[in-house]
């Protein structure tokens, strides 16, 4: 699988010759030989695995106990989550939602309706939508007067709505859904509720359809989307992704008649509107916010269908005004009765998308595949948590700067995880294992005398796509249906915060050092590298940065597993390895003795890379934290302020998209840390009346996880000591308006808790 991240979308222009001359009207089955793009084009059902994950795992580290972990993937799933995180598109895929739901509240406002999208398209400059029919533009699209068919948004486009204002307008097109890549790279959407009916056919067709099945499952785009799954064999075990999305259903008779009830339902809505552009419902006049998609998924080759069946499917699809309803559908063959339907051939290496000259080579995950990232979401849906990995004693405290290499097993080397040294879970074996990684071998070492060549600038850092937001402690506003033209209402005021508290400065010791004299790597927060001793090229900072934080948490590495962080799935040139692995060892320079942060290669007996004399702040915290564990008494809370006071934020904050694929094992294990370590010295600060300091360690580990109700009783039983009503009342709001948002309630021991104070 060779990734393959959103690419650069041009603004509007002419449509190549090749591509004009491809696009027929009316066209149904078009391109040449269909293309394996596999997980690497995938970016948009990349995008909403990241993105439920993130939101599980924060539910799992909610219900995990002190001391223990939350489960993690291991083996093939591992590695798919990684390959899946290095295509993530959801930097795109949010400038898009906010994008069409600023379009859409604009529409709104000046009673217009919403435009029918034929295609959308999606890179990291921006978002190119094409119409079915012209339409004069509107914020934040702009349009080419001699191609009124297609609206564009750049990426940095000042005029989005900011974020949690666009969130209270619903998804104008809930239905959108990801084909694959057009000939530029960029992400390729189109609307089921405008296409209606696709149909798959070719070799390729079944895993074409589980793959569009999971993106449906996934989506981002959709707040409410309804996905009925025809027969078992269709796309097994969809529904243990989202249980309130996807519904499975024996046979596909079933599943029309549940099509059929959602669209009289939607009918009954309709009854009495006017028809709008091509007999679709006019969107101007009524709310339709309660109009979401149904989407009917088979494979008639192997769902069971009474005779008749397919004939009631097509003709719901034909009714008017249509509803929102759509069908995906596969077999060996075109049905006869499916007339309206897009067909398109999966053995084509392009399909060109109808009313378009967009040319696109479908997205396409194998059976292991599909049963892989079923399996990172089953794991990340376990109910139970698993012991920590073991960790060998740590070191003395005064000795914190003598680092032994990092304790924390990895993915790419095969090395057990806690997931794997904890009982079962309870859940079906649905992967193969991938083959082992490529036996290792001496690595080359880069020439000295050749300069290296200047690569591409990489992205600037910005949040990433993986790292869960939670939610704002605003209140919320009035909701706006993105669907129907309608006035916004006034903001309500946002609650005050915490009143200031003042809390106890933090000594300085050896949990506090800002510049060390050796380098240190810092991942507990924002990514950092301090007291390095040369220097980096500001254009190749990015990805030294990634590879000297991997080095120093994964010391004797081979080369095949360093090509993994350059480029994962995809092929590094001896050059390209040599070159970055330059960049880090000029920008960490040497000690002053003369030798080398980075030895060469060549210098080790095992052959192998592993840095010398740096030290990372996760080693530091280790030690300090096990020490302060183990250790009684107010040196053993002296220990714990001294690991908490490394911590700056959730870890491998700031990071680039599609960077760090490999950490979020990692950041996992940091934030249970963390999480522990806060609990463990706010708890024996308040045994002893200590509300002030108390407040300090709830406080540190909720910067890192918002979402732990322990950490959350630490600080009200603080509050309520130092006398703080005010800031009590607000924090107990705080966390009100985030169970709200995560869909849990609160644990009955913080309600007790509330009481008693």
């Amino acid at each position: 699988m060779t990734p393959s991240p959103a690419a650069k979308t041009p603004a509007p222009g002419k449509p190549t010759p090749e591509a004009t001359a491809a696009a027929k009207d009316g066209q149904t089955t078009t391109g040449m030989r269909a293309g394996m793009v596999g997980l690497g084009a995938t970016g948009v059902l990349a995008a909403g695995l990241v993105g439920t994950l993130a939101t599980r795992r924060i539910l799992q580290q909610r219900r995990r106990r002190r001391g223990r972990r939350i489960p993690m993937p291991s083996g093939q799933a591992a590695l798919t989550e990684i390959a899946l995180r290095s295509a993530d598109a959801g930097e795109e895929l949010t400038m898009l939602d906010r994008a069409l739901r600023t379009a859409a509240a604009a529409l709104a406002e000046d009673g217009r309706q919403l435009p029918v999208l034929a295609a959308v398209q999606l890179g990291t400059e921006g978002v190119r939508l094409h119409l079915d029919v012209p339409a004069p533009a509107v914020a934040p699209f702009t349009t080419d007067p001699s191609q009124s068919t297609v609206w564009w948004c750049p990426a940095n486009s000042g005029e989005l709505l900011p974020p949690q204002e666009s969130r209270e307008v619903d998804p104008p097109y809930p239905g959108l859904i990801a084909l694959g890549e057009d000939d530029q790279g960029a992400i390729v959407l189109v609307d089921l509720e405008h296409t209606g009916a696709l149909h798959l056919t070719g070799r390729l067709r079944g895993e074409v359809l589980r793959t569009l099945a999971l993106t449906l499952a996934l989506s981002p785009l959709a707040e409410q989307l309804d996905i009925a799954v025809a027969g078992e064999d269709t796309a097994p075990g969809l529904a243990m992704l989202d249980s309130d999305r996807v519904t499975p259903y024996p046979d596909l008779a079933d599943a029309v008649q549940v099509l059929q009830a959602h669209h009289a339902e939607q009918q009954q809505a309709l009854d009495g509107l006017g028809d709008g552009a091509g007999g679709a419902p006019d969107l101007s006049v009524a709310e339709m916010g309660g109009l979401w998609p149904l989407v009917v998924v088979a494979d008639l080759d192997s769902c069971p269908a009474p005779e008749g069946t397919l004939d009631v499917l097509w003709d719901v699809l034909e009714q008017q005004p249509r509803s929102a309803v759509a069908v995906v559908t596969s077999s060996t063959a075109v049905p006869e009765a499916a007339g309206a339907a897009w067909s398109v051939d999966t053995d084509l290496p392009y399909v060109t998308v109808p009313g378009t000259a967009i040319n696109v080579a479908l997205s396409v995950c194998s059976d292991a595949e599909y049963a892989s990232i079923l399996d990172v979401a089953l794991t990340a849906d376990a109910p139970g948590d698993v012991p920590a990995p073991a960790q060998e004693p740590a070191a003395a405290a005064e000795s914190v700067g003598s680092q032994p290499p990092s304790p924390v097993a990895h993915a790419e080397t095969g090395a057990p995880s806690a997931r794997e040294a904890a009982e079962p879970v309870s859940k079906p074996g649905l992967m193969a294992a991938f083959a082992d990684l490529e036996d290792e071998g001496t690595d080359d070492e880069e020439d000295p005398s050749t300069p290296p060549a200047d690569p591409e600038p990489l992205p600037t850092a910005s949040p990433s796509p993986g790292t869960p937001v939670l939610p704002s402690l605003t209140s919320p506003t009035l909701r706006v249906s993105s669907r129907i033209p309608a006035p916004a209402g006034p903001e309500e005021a946002t609650p005050a915060r915490d009143a200031a508290v003042p809390l106890p400065e933090q000594p300085t010791g050896a949990g506090a050092a800002d510049s060390p004299d050796r380098p240190l790597v810092q991942v507990l927060g924002t990514v950092d590298l301090l007291g390095a001793h040369g220097t980096v090229k500001s254009n190749r900072r990015t990805l030294a940065l990634e590879m000297t934080a991997w080095l120093v948490l994964h010391p004797g590495a081979n080369h095949h597993q360093l090509d993994e962080v350059l480029a994962p799935g995809g092929i590094v040139t001896r050059d390209t390895r040599n070159t970055r692995l330059g960049d880090v060892r000029r920008w960490l320079g040497a000690d002053a003795q003369g030798n080398k942060h980075l030895p060469h290669v060549s210098t080790q007996p095992d052959k192998l890379y592993r840095l010398a004399g740096v030290d990372c702040d996760w080693d530091r915290f280790q030690q300090l934290a096990h020490s302060g564990r183990t250790t009684d008494g107010q040196a053993g809370e002296q220990l714990l302020r001294q690991a908490l006071e490394l911590v700056h934020g959730r870890p491998f904050s700031g990071i680039p998209s599609r960077r760090y694929a490999w950490a979020e094992s990692l950041a996992q294990e940091m934030i249970s840390a963390i999480v522990d370590a806060a609990d463990d010295l706010a708890e024996r600060y308040l045994a002893r009346g200590d509300a002030r300091n108390a407040l300090w360690a709830a406080t540190r580990g909720l910067d890192v996880a918002r979402e732990m109700e322990c950490l959350w009783r630490h600080k009200f039983r603080a509050l309520s000591l130092l006398g703080e009503e005010a800031a009590l009342e607000s924090s107990v709001r705080q966390l009100d308006e985030l169970l709200l948002e995560l869909g849990s309630s609160m644990d009955e021991e913080t309600e007790q808790v509330l009481r008693l104070l």
